[in-house]
């Protein structure tokens, strides 16, 4: 039956070629295009804080994203096999559907995070055997 293909599926082991050192998910984010105030000849913000993690031994990346801003920043990591990532979350797929008033209470600016603990819950279940450790950043 399909319950128990899906049920042995999440047993079965990973190849070890394919689990990383250090997995990061972040906290839903939003205007990820943003720059400093007054420092419009410097780079995105996005883009800085990617590559800082990466030099500092980050492997691999989940980044949720509430607007769809952190698309171009993150295009080429997720071509890599180096991302994960997952745009306007609040109707993302992976939620199955949540309820129209709890994507609308997300999007209001003091209910940003509220769908953060189902985006934390899903990192720490993606990475599930795939890293040796996963912060939340």
């Amino acid at each position: 039956s399909s319950s128990s293909s899906s049920a042995s599926s999440i047993f079965e082991k990973v190849d070890e070629s394919q689990i990383v050192d250090i997995a990061a998910c972040t906290n839903i984010m939003y205007n990820a295009g943003a720059r400093l105030t007054g420092q419009s000849g410097g780079g995105h913000l996005m883009a800085q804080w990617l590559a800082y993690h990466q030099a500092v031994g980050i492997d691999h990346f989940t980044v949720y994203d509430a607007d769809g801003t952190a698309e171009p920043f993150l295009a080429e990591l997720v071509k890599q096999n180096k991302a994960a990532y997952f745009p306007r979350w609040s109707t993302s797929p992976s939620l199955g559907g949540l309820s129209g008033k709890l994507t609308e209470i997300s999007s209001e600016p003091n209910g940003h995070d509220a769908l953060a603990v189902l985006a934390e819950a899903h990192c720490l279940w993606s990475y599930r055997g795939r890293a040796r450790w996963v912060v939340m950043l």
